[in-house]
């Protein structure tokens, strides 16, 4: 393949590519796709690592040329050549320390590291959250508590639309998904106001849950802020869409597994139905994340932090820009013999809140995706598939 053969082919390729990324939320910058070696070749280099079943070799002329060293076309060639060998690259979960932007006044770095997290993968964790240790200790015992109680005790507040008790196998996230795999949970779902039907009797459980609900909300009302400066708008823009937002407090029990059968999962691949979820987890091992190569990802997150990921509306209000990442719960081999607890809050816009395409969102390249849907409408639909 000669010199201009190999230009018009990578040209080609890089569109297609380009095009490809483009419809996933990546809107790569055209470029020129030759020109002095350095990042440009790399990106050369990964256009064709993604779109070429070979990468391409350069002729013997090729290599002649610019003294006989092979020149740009030689080391285009080995930089393409160890680019398709090597395996993509898969972002690591990053972790953003809410300090910098609330009490450091970092807030220019802050929003460009989660506008990168939201981007890339969907997911992070945050440190330095404000949220009491003392509690989430505390809620995590009471929930341990709730589970161990005879499976009677546990039904007097069975779930009615989808609030209350949901035993092992009485949930189908996958189903959201049109997929049919049960999931390998029991779960306590809570929302405002306290209802006596749904919510827990024993007084310190109640106590315990109220408070985690507070400081969810409040956590969720700081990201929104950081969310809207990594937007670049007005820091308090989301605030009128959420000051009256739908939550929901789960407590999940996964129980021991006995054994580790291929392809097993505690919850199925899914993606979250709102704005943002919050989880916190004693042990986060199990908690997979699909990358956008498609490789899964394992979420790791100390005690003291919270795993954060973005959910369906936000992607939407985001124009795909931003990510909601299919996630899954899989069995590990030391999961055998042991159960696994995790405490996610779902946090969503106010129901009669507008999903619409925020400004800056799209452009005549990118046209809003999504037509404009109410909330409650779409929660609604995703939560019906995930109990019928």
């Amino acid at each position: 393949m000669g010199a201009a053969a190999m230009r018009s082919r990578a040209n080609q390729f890089g569109q297609q590519r380009r095009a490809v990324l483009n419809t996933k939320g990546l809107h790569l910058p055209t470029l020129p796709m030759f020109g002095q070696i350095g990042q440009q070749t790399m990106i050369i280099g990964e256009v064709f690592k993604l779109c070429l079943p070979h990468p391409p070799r350069p002729t013997p002329a090729m290599q002649k040329q610019q003294g006989g060293g092979g020149g740009w076309a030689g080391l285009l060639y080995i930089k393409c050549h160890c680019l398709y060998n090597t395996k993509m690259a898969t972002p690591a979960i990053p972790s953003i320390d809410l300090s910098d932007y609330f009490e450091r006044g970092n807030k220019a770095a802050v929003a460009h590291a989660m506008a990168r997290a939201c981007q890339d993968i969907g997911f992070l964790t945050v440190v330095n959250h404000g949220v009491p240790a003392e509690l989430i200790r505390e809620l995590s015992a009471r929930t341990f508590e709730f589970f161990d109680q005879p499976s009677a005790d546990k039904m007097s507040i069975a779930a009615k639309a989808g609030f209350g008790y949901i035993r092992v196998g009485g949930e189908r996230l996958g189903a959201t998904l049109d997929t049919a795999t049960i999931d390998y949970k029991e779960s306590l779902n809570l929302k405002r106001p306290i209802d006596e039907a749904s919510w827990p009797t024993n007084p310190a459980m109640r106590h315990a849950c109220a408070r985690y609900l507070d400081e969810m909300y409040a956590l969720a009302g700081r990201l929104m802020r950081v969310f809207a400066s990594a937007l670049n708008l007005p820091e308090t823009w989301f605030a009128d869409k959420t000051d009256h937002a739908s939550a929901i407090l789960r407590l999940l029990n996964y129980p021991p597994a006995r054994e580790i059968a291929p392809g097993a999962t505690w919850a199925a691949e899914h993606t979250d139905y709102g704005i943002l979820t919050i989880l916190w987890s004693p042990e986060s091992a199990g908690l997979q994340a699909k990358a956008r190569s498609g490789e899964w990802v394992d979420v790791h997150a100390s005690p003291d932090a919270f795993i954060i990921n973005i959910s369906d509306l936000l992607m939407n209000w985001t124009n795909d820009r931003w990510v909601s990442t299919l996630h899954r719960v899989v069995p590990t081999v030391r999961d055998i013999g042991r159960r696994r607890q995790s405490i996610p809050f779902f946090y969503n816009p106010n129901p009669d809140a507008l999903i619409e395409c925020l400004p800056g969102c799209s452009d005549a390249a990118h046209p809003p995706r999504y037509a404009p849907i109410l909330a409650r409408e779409h929660l609604q639909m995703k939560i019906d598939k995930a109990l019928k």
